[in-house]
C-alpha cells in the first residue's frame, strides 16, 4: 500500500488543478504543501518494508542490489517532483515502473543464482556421499571378510 500510495499521489499532482475544480478529494490535495516530503517518507518506507520481508526470508546480495537501484529510482523521482510540474509529475509517475522492475529483476537474479548454487552444492554433496559410500562399502566388505575368516578358523578348529 504504500507504494501504491506513492505513485498514486504523483499522478494526483498531475490533476491538482482539476481535482481542485471538480471537488475530488485526492492524495496531493489531502497533503498540500507537504506532498513531496510525505512521499519520501513513503518511499523510505516502502524499502524499508522490502528489506525487511528480503531478510526474514533470507534474500541475498542480488536482492539487496534490486533495492538499491530501487532506491535510486525513487531519487529521481523526488528530483522530477522538486517543483511539481505536471509534465515532470507524469514523468515521475510513469518512472514508477522502473523501481518495480528493479525489484523484480533483483528477486529474478537471486532466484537464479542461489539456485545455481544449490546445484552446485548438490553436486559436491553427491560427490561428497559417493566417496563416504565408497568407503562404507569397503569396510563392510573387509569386516564380512574378516568374519568369513574367523568363521572358517572356528570350523577347522572344531573339525581337527
Amino acid at each position: 500500500m504504500l507504494w501504491v500510495t506513492v505513485y498514486d499521489t504523483m499522478y494526483a499532482m498531475v490533476d491538482r488543478d482539476d481535482d481542485i475544480k471538480i471537488g475530488v478529494r485526492s492524495t496531493a490535495i489531502l497533503f498540500g504543501d507537504s506532498d513531496r516530503h510525505i512521499i519520501a517518507v513513503l518511499q523510505v518506507m516502502t524499502l524499508l518494508a522490502l528489506y525487511l520481508v528480503g531478510r526474514a526470508i533470507s534474500m541475498g546480495y542480488w536482492y539487496y542490489c534490486g533495492l538499491w537501484a530501487g532506491a535510486g529510482f525513487f531519487i529521481y523521482q523526488l528530483w522530477l517532483i522538486r517543483a511539481r510540474d505536471r509534465d515532470a509529475c507524469f514523468r515521475a509517475f510513469l518512472n514508477n515502473n522502473y523501481f518495480g522492475m528493479a525489484v523484480f529483476v533483483g528477486i529474478l537474479l537471486q532466484y537464479q543464482f542461489s539456485r545455481a548454487v544449490s546445484i552446485v552444492n548438490r553436486i559436491m554433496y553427491s560427490r561428497l556421499t559417493k566417496k563416504a559410500g565408497r568407503r562404507i562399502l569397503a569396510v563392510r566388505r573387509e569386516s564380512r571378510q574378516r568374519r568369513a575368516a574367523v568363521t572358517v578358523r572356528m570350523i577347522g578348529r572344531f573339525m581337527k
